[in-house]
């Protein structure tokens, strides 16, 4: 006869769901550590200032990933969210802000465009120094690829390596480094729960 399976439970969540977030979390820090340690002191082929479109996406997606010192959307909201944690204005010009943190140079004059419920979501990545928390930022938003397929009807096994697909190649490259795929994620969850207001 086998043991009634315990049903504890901490805040909601039982013990199995914590541990799986637990394990999730540690599977992504590590993915992030790595991601730093292997890409971001590694120079590639056609590097040179920011984003060169004409190295390519792969390119692209690997500066973002290993934490590199290139201009992003995300050093926007990046910049911004340093402002609001120092009591700053998070809506001054954006190049000037950008300049506070010690970011690429980036001559923006003009207000992050972004809504600031971006801002919040941008918050605990602000935690850390832009290299670091671009390569965390980015390795998010390629999870954020994944789960949108995953919500959209297709298998996990198929999301995953489709997800990482789409961050390697144009425009999803360009889009790790910016909260576009927030966007998308969001629309799939609608989609995946339409009939579960």
């Amino acid at each position: 006869m086998q043991k009634p399976r315990s049903s504890i439970c901490v805040g909601g969540a039982s013990i199995g769901e914590m541990t799986r977030a637990l394990i999730a979390l540690a599977v992504y820090g590590l993915g992030v550590f790595l991601a730093i340690t292997l890409l971001g002191a590694r120079s590639l082929p056609d590097d040179g200032p920011g984003l060169p479109p004409e190295a390519g996406p792969v390119h692209v997606a690997l500066d973002e990933l290993g934490g590199k010192e290139v201009p992003t959307d995300y050093l926007v909201d990046y910049a911004s969210a340093r402002a609001l944690r120092d009591r700053r204005d998070p809506y001054a010009i954006s190049a000037g802000l950008i300049e506070v943190v010690g970011g690429p140079p980036w001559p923006i004059e003009i207000a992050n465009p972004h809504p600031p419920t971006l801002l919040a979501i941008a918050l605990p990545f602000s935690l850390l120094p832009y290299r670091t928390s671009l390569a965390a930022w980015s390795m998010a938003m390629v999870f954020a690829y994944v789960f949108t397929l995953y919500f959209a009807g297709l298998r996990f096994n198929l999301a995953v390596p489709f997800g990482i697909g789409v961050a390697l190649t144009f425009p999803g490259a360009y889009g790790i480094g910016n909260p576009v795929p927030i966007i998308g994620l969001g629309i799939a969850l609608a989609y995946r729960f339409r009939n579960t207001p």
